[in-house]
């Protein structure tokens, strides 16, 4: 494509510039021989043509160049201004041959010998080239925009230089040769698995039974119009007690209540005691040391307190004496030193710091038997 469009410019900018300096040179020689021919007003159209072509080609190459994707270099634009140019200077060729050429040639308006005519006839001659060439590029690139329409309809939207104006097919004479690919003298060690066929799913009026027993009946669902009603049978039972709550029970679920996750699942694991049922209550019996320990001795009843001698004879339980019988006569007056009054107040350790043998006790008057002279 740049092949072809870099010659059109190029002509294009030539036959322009030649246009607009002979315009402007037989203007020039028009306004200073002081006529006020028809001649002045072509002069100046041609010299406006071919300098605005000039200005506008050099526009488009700067932007063809810079790479620049815009709207002057569409097809459609590219045709716009083709035409417009090609048939200004076609009509401007067309006026200098019917009315600029017989005033410039004519020997009774200008001498023979001016320069004139000759301006005039180079002038016209590169206006009618320019022109037809506008005007056949114009002809080529709408007719093959045309063609290329019907199967691309973005084809006026196109870059002018990337415009497809031939598609070459080459032929190839020989198909390509396949490659040649090494080849194995012995099986290689790795074989391809083989493939197998997936098993069969089980039919599909099976798959309401799967995990259930060949015994397990479903039921299957029903609308509700469809069930027969049958008379209602009246079925009566025999109350049921409920059942005795121990108390055990409800005070191990209230007393877990406070405690942690944790430590509740480890009192549930464990096994609950047994309930042992509630007897009538035993009489309380006597505590195994009396009544120790004495908040305060001395407020308590003061009683004799008879000890054993420890190497002495055992003296006889009031159960193994015999009752015996009073005597006649009057009872015998009891000595003295028989009792000993008992001190009152706290012990208080002796000095020493041994407890004192306490004195041996009189066993003579425990008994209510008495022989004279002893």
């Amino acid at each position: 494509m740049l092949c072809s469009v870099c010659p059109s410019l190029g002509l294009f900018i030539i036959c322009n510039a030649i246009i607009a300096s002979i315009a402007v040179w037989n203007l020039s020689i028009l306004q200073s021989s002081g006529l006020s021919l028809s001649s002045t007003g072509i002069d100046s159209f041609l010299v406006f043509v071919g300098t605005s072509g000039l200005c506008l080609i050099f526009v488009i190459i700067f932007l063809e160049l810079s790479d620049k994707d815009i709207f002057i270099g569409r097809v459609w634009f590219e045709c716009a201004w083709v035409g417009l140019y090609g048939a200004m200077q076609l009509a401007g060729a067309v006026a200098l041959t019917s009315v600029a050429h017989h005033q410039s040639c004519n020997p009774t308006i200008f001498s023979p010998t001016g320069s004139s005519c000759e301006s005039t006839q180079i002038l016209l001659a590169f206006t009618w080239i320019s022109g037809l060439f506008l005007m056949s590029y114009l002809l080529l690139l709408v007719v093959a925009s045309v063609i290329k329409s019907k199967k691309d309809p973005t084809i006026w939207h196109c870059n002018v230089r990337r415009f497809p104006w031939v598609r070459v097919r080459h032929s190839v004479p020989s198909g390509p040769s396949s490659p040649a690919l090494p080849r194995f003298q012995s099986p290689p060690p790795i074989i391809a698995p083989k493939p197998q066929r997936a098993p069969a799913l089980p039919e599909a009026i099976y798959s309401y039974r799967s995990g259930l027993s060949s015994e397990y009946e479903v039921e299957h669902y029903q609308p509700y119009g469809m069930i027969n009603s049958g008379p209602i049978t009246d079925t009566s039972f025999p109350p049921v007690l409920a059942p005795l709550r121990h108390p055990s029970q409800s005070r191990a679920a209230y007393s877990t209540a406070f405690y942690p996750q944790l430590v509740q699942n480890a009192i549930s694991s464990q096994p609950s005691p047994s309930y042992v049922p509630q007897q009538n209550p035993m009489p309380p019996s006597p505590p195994p040391l009396g009544d120790w320990p004495r908040l305060d001795a001395t407020s308590r009843p003061s009683r004799t307190k008879q000890r054993q001698l420890s190497n002495g004879p055992q003296a006889p339980t009031p159960a193994d004496v015999p009752n015996p019988i009073p005597p006649q006569g009057p009872p015998p007056s009891s000595p003295a030193g028989a009792s000993r009054p008992r001190p009152g107040g706290p012990r208080r350790r002796s000095n020493s710091g041994e407890n004192s043998r306490p004195p041996q006790l009189d066993l003579s008057n425990i008994s209510s038997f008495h022989t004279r002279g002893y």
